[in-house]
C-alpha cells in the first residue's frame, strides 16, 4: 500500500529534477526580457546563444509628425523647399517691336546714305542686252594691224562701255525691298532719277517713259490708277511705277531686288 511518506518523497524528487532542468535550459537560452511594450526578437549565434534586440517602433502618428516638421521650419532647422521659379522667356526688343512706316512714306534701309558719286550722264544709252537693261556709252577704240611685212595700219571703231546694268523684271517678289540711297532710277537720258525729285518729273503724264528703276522695273508719269505700296501696278510681264500727286517721292520702295549703285 503506498504511504504517505513515500508520496512526499517521490513529490519532492519530481519538484528538484523539474527545478534542476528548467535552470539549465534559461542559463542556454541566455534570454534578455525588455520590459514595457518593446517587440522581442530573439536571433541565435554562432555559439548557439541566443541575443535579444530590440526593434524601435513607430510611436509617433502622422499628424505628430507633419506638426513636429512644421515646428522645425518656424526655427529654420529645416530644409526649405521651394518651388522653381517659372522660366521667362527673352524677348528680343527688335523682334517684338513692328516697323512703323507712315502711309506715303519710303522705306530706307538701315544703312541709307545719300549717293555722292560722279555719275556722267552724257552719251548714256540703255538697251537690252543678253537678259538685262544695259546701260552704256560708245567709246572710240583704237586698233593696230599688220600690213604686209613691215607696215602697221591703225584703225577706229566704236565699242559699248557698260556703265551700269539693271536686271529684266516680268512682276514683282513678294516681299519688297527698303532704299539704300536717294538715287531710285535712271532716266532715258541716263541722269540719275532721285527719289525727291517727283516734282520735277510730275509733268509727264501716265503715257510717258521717264525711266527705269534700279530693280529693271519702268518709271512713267503721274496717273490716277490704285497704286500698291510701292507706287506700282500691273500683272506679270507689265508691272510698272508711276508718279503719283499722292505722294512726295518718285517711289516708297523697290518690288524687286535692286542694282546696287
Amino acid at each position: 500500500m503506498f504511504r504517505t511518506r513515500d508520496f512526499v518523497l517521490f513529490f519532492t524528487m519530481v519538484v528538484f529534477l523539474l527545478s534542476a532542468i528548467g535552470a539549465t535550459v534559461f542559463k542556454k537560452a541566455d534570454i534578455t526580457f525588455v520590459s514595457k511594450d518593446s517587440e522581442i526578437i530573439l536571433s541565435e549565434t554562432d555559439n548557439s546563444n541566443f541575443v535579444a534586440v530590440v526593434a524601435d517602433t513607430e510611436s509617433l502618428s502622422r499628424e505628430q509628425k507633419l506638426e513636429s516638421m512644421r515646428q522645425k521650419i518656424a526655427a529654420g532647422q529645416s530644409l526649405s523647399i521651394s518651388e522653381p521659379e517659372p522660366e521667362v522667356e527673352e524677348i528680343d526688343e527688335e523682334e517684338s517691336e513692328e516697323v512703323q512706316v507712315e502711309p506715303g512714306s519710303p522705306i530706307l534701309c538701315p544703312d541709307y546714305k545719300e549717293f555722292t558719286h560722279s555719275w556722267v550722264s552724257q552719251g548714256l544709252m540703255i538697251e537690252d542686252v543678253e537678259g538685262s537693261k544695259l546701260i552704256y556709252r560708245e567709246v572710240e577704240k583704237e586698233t593696230i594691224q599688220l600690213v604686209g611685212t613691215s607696215t602697221f595700219a591703225t584703225s577706229t571703231s566704236l565699242v559699248k562701255e557698260t556703265v551700269l546694268q539693271l536686271p529684266l523684271r516680268y512682276g514683282p517678289s513678294v516681299v519688297p525691298s527698303c532704299m539704300s540711297s536717294d538715287v531710285v532710277g535712271i532716266a532715258k537720258d541716263g541722269s540719275l532719277i532721285r527719289n525727291n525729285e517727283a516734282a520735277l518729273y510730275g509733268v509727264f503724264d501716265e503715257g510717258t517713259l521717264i525711266g527705269y528703276a534700279l530693280d529693271g522695273f519702268p518709271i512713267y508719269g503721274t496717273t490716277n490708277k490704285p497704286l500698291d505700296s510701292c507706287g506700282g501696278t500691273g500683272n506679270y510681264g507689265n508691272y510698272r511705277y508711276y508718279l503719283s500727286s499722292e505722294r512726295e517721292s518718285v517711289l516708297n520702295c523697290f518690288s524687286s531686288s535692286p542694282t546696287k549703285m
